[in-house]
């Protein structure tokens, strides 16, 4: 194949992110074989002129083997650009089979937050072997060196910062120097011997100052600032808190070691979206597409255990009340609609819980109405379930008499085990992460057990105890 065998207009066609459109279904597949076959020229000379988000949708529809090789193929450019937009859990997976010289050209393009989150996912020996042949390499040996959820791992050591006697003028120019250097400047920062932070000037306070005025004098003091090992969840919330685009970083004696600005803090939004999904759904947060199978067992088994423990705890409960439904069968056929009911309760005031503490919309203060207000939410919302299954009952009892016994009892047995154990459940969903988190336990970890036995615990012992105090009294 060479570029003519190309349709005419073949192009990448926009869709929902993550899924393949369905004209670009031929797309993918001409381009699968095109691969196997080694028609390098043709499908660089036609993807070097896509944008890179087209690219990415493009190589993650293509089996890996290929996909790989054809991001060997794009020029170190490209590459790079492709490298930047995907996915930051499926860098390493593209770039690991690369030549050590591939892998150091594409990185050195990277921007250091994106040149640091791909190191940390690659084996050390190949970091160690990288790293002296990267221009940053002394800056990003030091970012690998903190904890990687901390701000430090994040931070940008490039920034302007100048002595309080400079003037504006001379700030303006130290700006000009260092354009090239830094990407996106909001502020310069003032300090003392040292390297100490005194204050910073942003870039409109510059431009209203007169150009001999000293930086020292007209400098702002209220500086929000943070420490390398603060947690860049913490930081993400400070810096939503007061508004800001750019925080400096200081060590222990206050001097100034870096910045984090608003493109740091985005990056940290979505990697802690995703993170908190993946921990909610019982799966570990740093799982990779081509993890091994044992891997992927270690990450997940545990959860699966701990949801047989809550199976095995509502297994014991219906045990224990089989006499119950050996007199009305009838009742097991609730079971799952009141734990699936409780498990939905759970989640959902578990969910708005976790989200208030990620973005810090949960206060203390305010718990007591907090919990009022999910107590009230839950009661008329078991009401409304009870009043549904209720009018089933009836209408099946209408429509086939000789199918159900005592459909006044049951209905009512039903809609009060529903109703208590809607409020329980919204209740403990929104408690349960509140005092993990004081503990220091990260409450995302919590809900998936929590729902668990939630359902298969609380939810089948309200039941049968409903059903002992109402159907069978």
């Amino acid at each position: 194949m060479n570029g003519s065998d190309w349709p005419s207009g073949l192009t990448w066609q926009r869709g929902a992110p993550g899924e393949l459109h369905e004209g670009n279904r031929p797309l993918v597949k001409k381009v699968a074989k095109a691969v196997k076959a080694g028609d390098r020229e043709a499908l660089v000379e036609r993807l070097t002129g896509w944008h890179p988000a087209d690219v990415v949708e493009l190589l993650v529809h293509l089996p890996l083997k290929r996909a790989r090789k054809l991001h060997g193929w794009l020029p170190p450019g490209p590459a790079a650009n492709v490298v930047a937009a995907i996915d930051p859990r499926l860098r390493a997976v593209l770039m690991e089979e690369a030549t050590l010289a591939r892998q150091a050209e594409i990185i050195g393009r990277l921007q250091i937050a994106d040149a640091v989150n791909l190191l940390s996912q690659l084996p050390a020996a190949s970091v160690e072997a990288l790293l002296p042949r990267l221009n940053d390499g002394d800056e990003l040996r030091q970012r690998l060196g903190h904890d990687r959820e901390s701000a430090g791992a994040i931070m940008d050591r490039r920034f302007v910062a100048v002595p309080p006697d400079w003037t504006v003028a001379q700030a303006v120019e130290e700006i000009r120097l260092k354009a090239s250097d830094i990407e996106r400047l909001y502020a310069v920062y003032i300090i003392g011997g040292d390297q100490e932070l005194l204050g910073m000037l942003k870039l409109y306070d510059l431009l209203l100052q007169a150009s001999e005025m000293r930086v020292g004098d007209v400098m702002r003091t209220d500086v929000v600032v943070i420490s390398a090992s603060m947690d860049r969840e913490e930081v993400m919330l400070l810096a939503e808190r007061y508004d800001l685009v750019t925080l400096p970083v200081v060590d222990e004696g206050h001097r100034l070691i870096g910045r984090i600005t608003v493109d740091e803090l985005r990056d940290v939004m979505r990697l802690e979206a995703q993170e908190d999904a993946m921990l909610m759904a019982g799966v570990d947060p740093d799982a990779r597409p081509d993890d091994t199978v044992l891997r992927m067992v270690r990450g997940r088994f545990v959860w699966l255990v701990v949801g047989m423990i809550g199976s095995v705890l509502g297994a014991l409960i219906i045990l224990h009340f089989e006499q119950a439904l050996e007199e009305a069968a009838i009742l097991a056929a609730f079971i799952p609609l009141v734990a699936a009911t409780a498990g939905n309760a759970g989640i959902q005031s578990a969910s708005v819980a976790v989200q208030g503490l990620a973005y810090g919309s949960v206060w203390n203060a305010g718990l007591g109405l907090r919990f009022a207000k999910e107590a009230a939410t839950a009661l008329l919302n078991g009401l409304g379930a009870a009043l549904l299954v209720g009018l089933f009952v009836f209408a099946v009892a209408t429509l086939a008499p000789e199918s159900l016994e005592r459909p006044t009892a049951l209905a009512l047995t039903i809609g009060a085990a529903l109703t208590l154990v809607v409020m329980l459940a919204t209740l403990m969903g929104a408690a349960m992460p509140l005092l993990l988190d004081r503990v220091g336990i990260d409450p995302a970890v919590s809900t998936g057990p929590f729902i668990t036995v939630t359902n298969d615990v609380v939810g089948i012992l309200v039941y049968f105890v409903s059903a002992t105090l109402i159907y069978f009294h």
